[in-house]
């Protein structure tokens, strides 16, 4: 076989103007730069939604993409932000660094007010109420059906997570945390709209990310994902996934992307207690991968 080379470079160390990488120009630059050098492949990272210590390793769910990859600047051309909306967030006082903590305070504001300004909204103002954006909407819809073995239970977590304070599941109220029927069916009233605003990050997320690889692919370019090595802190179906309940330990599960230490120890795995979860309750999963690299 011919051999083919490539180059490993985490989507969060592009050039951003908004305090970490993304789906953006930036982004097929880079493919246009492998291409122009001959390389066949671009090595990422995995492309989960990051918690506690922003590993890219230790995922909130198995299947859901980091909303921090959405590209603004798409919003601001469909009129869903403004410059200025953007121009006035703070992302960090150092471009040469990623300031989780400030990208966690201001991404999500940012993607509420692009979906509050939209026609995804639950209730759509304006313009966006019109029939112009009925086909916008009918995809929304469509990309809610085919995706509801997972999105349904992540944007509700996600939703009562918020409503929480950000709170771990295991410190939710009990009739919450072990799915009473009538507490979830009231959060489900109770938090549609923040319910339908994961879900539009995630419709974003994935047609963002299928634009960039389909656009890798047709220059000559494949990309590689590593897979996640553990999913934490995520409600599943009971059933869909072979479950465990887990106590992570302080340290977490690897490191923010890019993030070099010389004490190796520091990239370790959490320590876990595991045991058989209560039926229907919330509970953390295991998701062991079956091979350690998938090209896509």
């Amino acid at each position: 076989k011919k051999r083919k080379s490539g180059v490993l470079l985490p989507v969060t160390s592009l050039p951003s103007k908004h305090g970490i990488g993304c789906f953006s120009k930036e982004a097929y630059d880079f493919v246009d730069f492998l291409k122009k050098a001959k390389q066949k492949y671009w090595q990422i990272l995995p492309l989960g939604q990051t918690g506690y210590g922003d590993s890219p390793y230790q995922s909130f769910s198995t299947f859901a993409g980091n909303p921090y990859f959405i590209d603004l600047d798409a919003f601001v051309d469909d009129g869903y932000l403004s410059e200025e909306d953007i121009a006035g967030a703070d992302f960090g006082s150092d471009p040469m660094y990623v300031d989780y903590g400030q990208i966690y305070k201001v991404r999500f504001a940012l993607l509420k007010r692009a979906y509050d300004n939209s026609p995804y909204a639950e209730e759509p103002d304006g313009k966006w109420a019109g029939p112009t954006y009925n086909s916008d909407r009918e995809d929304f819809e469509e990309f809610i059906e085919e995706e509801k073995s997972w999105l349904a239970d992540y944007a509700l977590f996600s939703a009562i997570k918020a409503e929480q304070g950000g709170r771990c599941f295991i410190e939710w109220p009990e009739k919450l945390r072990v799915r009473q029927t009538h507490a979830i069916e009231k959060a489900k009233r109770e938090l549609s709209d923040e319910i339908r605003f994961y879900e539009f990050q995630q419709y974003f997320f994935f047609r963002q990310w299928m634009e960039l690889k389909s656009y890798a692919n047709r220059n000559g370019v494949e990309l590689i994902d590593l897979c996640r090595i553990r999913q934490f802190g995520h409600m599943e179906p009971p059933g869909a996934l072979q479950t465990r309940r887990k106590r992570i330990s302080d340290r977490g599960c690897g490191m923010p992307a890019g993030r070099v230490q010389r004490d190796r120890s520091a990239v370790g795995q959490s320590n876990l207690q595991m045991g058989l979860p209560q039926r229907d309750a919330f509970c953390m999963v295991d998701g062991a991968p079956f091979e350690l690299l998938s090209s896509v």
